[in-house]
């Protein structure tokens, strides 16, 4: 059975991270919504629910896959939000995969 890389698609080119609830006409729930937060100072706390937002959008847009571990630092000097999102597919025989980034009120860039 051939493996199907659209199951990372949303994931790696960010497109479920950066698009907002609304935004596809096609898919008008796909998204994260992080309100405000992002216009806010940053805090462990505002990154704990930064956290539990991709948890939750994960699970819920992607069933098929499994998150070993979301990580969101926040870093206070820059303003910004470090994001440590480790992942695995069944599919995939549960080989990792790991998407690395900084989220501010800019947007996502990964690295």
């Amino acid at each position: 059975m051939p493996i199907n890389l659209n199951i990372l698609e949303p994931l790696r080119d960010q497109t479920l991270i950066t698009t907002f609830p609304g935004q596809k006409i096609l898919n008008p729930e796909f998204g994260m919504n992080f309100g405000d937060i992002l216009f806010l100072p940053v805090s462990k706390a505002r990154g704990t629910t930064i956290g539990e937002t991709i948890t939750n959008s994960i699970a819920g847009f992607e069933p098929r896959i499994s998150i070993k571990l979301v990580q969101v630092i926040a870093d206070i000097e820059t303003q910004e939000y470090e994001i440590n999102l480790e992942i695995s597919v069944p599919e995939f025989n549960n080989n990792s995969f790991n998407i690395k980034g900084k989220l501010n009120k800019s947007g996502f860039y990964s690295y």
